[in-house]
């Protein structure tokens, strides 16, 4: 009868054994099914300015579960590199794609098509020194002025060459530009120039007549004029 119960003690204990292994291996599969998918995104390293160039030692990549990750957040470092900051980016916060601009982007407004160290100038133009309104974001043109000087002399020259065009009335993007926008803003261009450049136009804009020369995409040069 003890050798009965020794054998009933022995099963039962073998049964809780044989549970035990079960739960655990059963724990395993369920913690595998689980486990959370990580992802790579970029972060600010510390906080970064608005209209800071983007530097590559600015930003850190960082794993975070899939779940957290924020729409448009980037994954490499590089892809933010050379942008500029549309917006304060904090110290850890997840680096956007729409929380950054490029320079030229025109969609972006004036500021960012303005390229380095270069000033937007905007002159008035009438149809006819505008070129009956055929002028587009992006064109370069000359600078011809007529300025009147004491004694009734008057002296026509070319004052600026290979000009860009940054807009015509508010229209930055010539793909944006209808032909109704473009009766509405005729009026004045605004250009890059360097700021010696900029005193140049202001001074002919004011105290003469100014007429823009366009030239074709392909030319770039400067000519001697006298």
């Amino acid at each position: 009868m003890q050798n009965k119960k020794w054998v009933v003690l022995a099963i039962i204990l073998s049964l809780l054994a044989g549970g035990s292994v079960y739960w655990y291996l059963n724990r395993l599969t369920n913690q595998r099914e689980t486990t959370v998918e990580m992802v790579s995104v970029v972060v600010a390293v510390a906080d970064i300015s608005k209209s800071t160039i983007i530097q590559e030692d600015m930003l850190t990549t960082t794993e975070v579960p899939k779940d957290l990750v924020q729409a448009g957040s980037l994954s490499e470092v590089s892809e933010a590199v050379g942008s500029i900051a549309g917006t304060k980016i904090f110290e850890g916060q997840q680096v956007l794609s729409k929380a950054l601009v490029r320079q030229g982007d025109r969609g972006s407004g004036l500021s960012y098509t303005v390229p380095p160290g270069k000033r937007a100038v905007t002159v008035a133009v009438t149809q006819v020194s505008g070129l009956d309104g055929q002028l587009m974001p992006g064109d370069r043109v000359d600078v011809a002025a007529v300025l009147d000087f004491d004694g009734g002399i008057t002296q026509t020259s070319i004052v600026l060459q290979n000009i860009e065009i940054l807009s015509v009335g508010r229209i930055l993007d010539a793909d944006a530009k209808t032909w109704a926008q473009r009766e509405q803003t005729e009026g004045t261009i605004t250009l890059a120039v360097t700021p010696q450049e900029a005193q140049t136009l202001v001074y002919a804009s004011e105290r003469g007549t100014i007429r823009m020369l366009l030239r074709s995409p392909t030319d770039t040069g400067t000519s001697a004029v006298g």
